[in-house]
């Protein structure tokens, strides 16, 4: 059995191993997640898909509860520290959309990368259709910095893709908000 790495007041995070390999295939497949989030629409072969798991990942952590129930995955991918930023993506069982645990998880995540690497920016990019979901952090956690209008074609329309992106600067001042404990953990 897998051990947490890393606790916040709900959310705990472990590592990603093989045994939850089905459980994020059927999460990632099922409906209306298929379309919207990162597969959008494609059905991938249970080989392709953890090659997709695993494509261009620097760290990913499965959520669950204290009590171990599956909340679902953060990862954060295609880093460039020549440059400074990473690129992070969260998905939540539909049961746990709403709870705020992957809003927590999402953010224990963030503290860890600019815990543990030297980045400027953490992105992510997130279809116009989700968007109400991140739309409260907007300013305060972090900035739009970019729109690419009518950029995906998902459920029949095409959805403009945003990029939001939170700094360093800007976590130390607002992390806290999130519930996590950033004061001594990041210079």
């Amino acid at each position: 059995m897998s051990h947490c790495v890393i606790h916040g007041q709900y959310a705990h995070l472990r590592p990603l191993t093989q045994a939850d390999y089905g459980r994020l295939y059927d999460l990632y497949t099922s409906a209306p997640l298929i379309e919207t989030w990162r597969l959008r629409g494609v059905t991938p072969s249970p080989e392709e898909f953890v090659q997709f798991l695993w494509d261009a990942v620097l760290v990913q952590f499965v959520v669950d509860t204290g009590d171990g129930d599956f909340v679902g995955l953060v990862t954060a991918y295609k880093a460039n520290f020549r440059n400074g930023h990473a690129y992070i993506a969260a998905i939540a069982d539909p049961e746990y959309q709403r709870s705020g645990i992957v809003v927590e998880a999402t953010a224990l995540l963030v503290n860890y990368l600019f815990r543990n690497w030297e980045l400027r920016k953490v992105y992510a990019e997130v279809l116009e259709v989700n968007y109400t979901q991140f739309e409260m952090g907007s300013r305060t956690i972090f900035d739009v910095e970019g729109r690419l209008t009518e950029h995906e074609y998902v459920g029949g329309d095409y959805q403009d893709l945003l990029v939001l992106a939170v700094t360093r600067e800007k976590w130390k001042e607002v992390g806290h908000r999130l519930g996590v404990n950033v004061k001594d953990s990041i210079n």
